[in-house]
């Protein structure tokens, strides 16, 4: 304890604050990663109740155009009225509230206490407005607006997301053009200033560090003069930069890494007016340099994980439906995730969809695969499992030299037994090799002699793809006797969605072999 020096040069004193900082570094870690994982969490929720706030707003869009405002409640005052509208006003404008009710309106501020939905935790709360505005955000009552915003409690902290959109007169309530009224919404997205081209989707970029913009392609049938309305995707940290109108609408950068969704409405001036809406997914990850991994400084790779509703046991039948589900893949920087599952049967979906379905129509052994990838192009090593899916059940190779006996195991010649002149095999023991497709759980074969069978299971030794190798070695009895000539062994194939059948030609005679 006096600080002297240890036979490698240093004191205990160094050595125990040198510990001391390696315990502190590797905490610091584990609590790093801990929160980058619960960030991640976070961010796959507010993406959940983001589509939900969007169903929210289509619900209130769906409504007759005059009465599409919200409903306080037949309470008066309404508690929740003063909560969700303080002055009657959003932002500055008048809201469209019904109260007491009227029919057909949606409530102000919905309670919602056990999840209807899947990936949405519970409690939480749907908060509604419907105000007036105008391009500019006045009062001239040229667009009709719809506000939702969604609350909720995680780890201990508040957390919300708001979705915005602007509807012009006749998006609400009015009849339905003809079908060749109606516009076609159509645009790229561009993780750049400059957007031309069909980029891959979704875009990618980094926070605050990529400009987005839009390459806005929509047409009207007729050749009428179009309106925009864009909506950012990030209304639920950005409210007041989410929202632009005209073809046009510059470049957005977003503050915070995450998966965003981009829609674009485009209406025309016929009469009822038509319109159409498009979407296009842009993936935002930390801003962070790709580089050597040596440091926590430079971007990381991520690491795919994920299971499958499929059942091995008993194998099914063509045509199955399978879901993929990659949301155990993590990212060691909080990284929003592209999903790429390679099917096996020639088929690849890729995108931000964590669990996407896939219908395979045939038969077969499928090696499913999935790579993640984050938006600064670092990807997961791949990780699969097989997929086997059965149609005419078990069966036996058909092709020459894939089933053989030897006798002996030695032996250069297949399907041939040496006898004496009496019938007895001259050696006994046998090898045989037998192939069948991934659907048979067992093989055998038989070998007839001159009264009755030698019957021999085999040992499944692998499977390569949709064909799987039986193996066995055994011995006959000194006393077994075998019919001279040309004759038939049979395969046979058993598996849980049906048998199969093989014949092996074979001779038995005297001479070499």
């Amino acid at each position: 304890m006096r600080g002297e020096p240890s036979e490698d040069g240093f004191t205990l004193v160094e050595l125990i604050v040198a510990l001391t900082m390696l315990a502190l570094a590797l905490l610091s870690l584990s609590y790093g990663m801990y929160s980058g994982m619960n960030a991640l969490q976070v961010a796959r929720h507010k993406t959940s109740f983001l589509e939900l706030a969007n169903a929210e707003v289509e619900k209130v869009r769906a409504l007759n155009y005059d009465d599409a405002g919200v409903n306080g409640g037949t309470v008066s005052p309404d508690p929740n009225l003063a909560t969700a509208y303080p002055g009657n006003q959003f932002e500055g404008r008048d809201a469209v509230i019904f109260n007491p009710a009227r029919a057909g309106a949606v409530a102000a501020v919905i309670e919602v206490t056990t999840s209807p939905t899947p990936g949405l935790i519970a409690p939480y709360t749907i908060r509604r407005w419907v105000t007036w505005t105008d391009d500019a955000g006045g009062t001239s009552h040229k667009f009709k607006r719809v506000d939702v915003k969604i609350e909720w409690t995680e780890r201990g902290r508040p957390q919300d997301v708001r979705y915005s959109s602007l509807y012009y007169p006749g998006n609400l309530g009015a009849p339905a053009p003809a079908a060749g009224d109606l516009p076609t919404a159509a645009f790229v997205v561009c993780p750049a200033s400059t957007c031309s081209g069909a980029p891959s989707t979704p875009a990618l970029g980094r926070a605050n560090f990529t400009q987005f913009s839009v390459n806005n392609t929509s047409s009207d049938p007729n050749g009428l003069a179009l309106t925009y309305s864009w909506n950012w995707g990030d209304c639920d940290i950005n409210s007041g930069g989410c929202l632009a109108v005209g073809a046009s609408p510059g470049t957005h950068t977003y503050a915070q890494s995450g998966h965003y969704t981009i829609i674009l409405t485009v209406q025309n001036t016929a009469t009822p007016q038509g319109f159409a809406t498009a979407t296009r997914e842009v993936l935002v990850g930390v801003d962070k340099p790709n580089g050597p991994p040596e440091t926590s400084l430079y971007n990381l790779a991520p690491t795919a994980s994920f299971t499958t509703n499929y059942v091995s046991s008993p194998i099914p039948s063509a045509p199955l439906r399978v879901t993929a589900n990659g949301g155990a893949s993590t990212d060691p920087d909080g990284d929003p995730l592209l999903y790429t599952y390679s099917w096996g049967d020639g088929l690849t979906t890729t995108g931000t969809a964590a669990a996407p379905t896939h219908n395979y129509t045939n038969g077969g052994v499928f090696n499913l695969t999935l790579v993640v990838s984050d938006p600064g192009g670092r990807s997961s090593p791949p990780v699969s499992r097989l997929i086997t899916i059965g149609t005419t059940g078990c069966t036996i190779s058909s092709v020459v030299g894939d089933n053989f006996f030897k006798n002996p195991a030695a032996n250069t010649i297949n399907n041939r037994i040496r006898v004496t002149g009496a019938g007895r095999p001259q050696d006994l023991d046998f090898l045989i090799e037998v192939k069948t497709n991934a659907f048979c759980t067992g093989a055998s074969l038989s070998i007839p002699q001159s009264t009755g069978s030698f019957v021999t299971t085999l040992t499944e030794i692998s499977t390569v793809g949709n064909t799987r190798l039986w193996r066995a070695t055994a011995s006959v009895g000194a006393t077994v006797r075998f019919n001279s000539g040309t004759q038939s062994a049979t395969i046979s194939g058993t598996g849980p969605t049906g048998n199969g059948t093989q014949v092996l030609t074979f001779t038995a005679g005297t001479g070499s072999a």
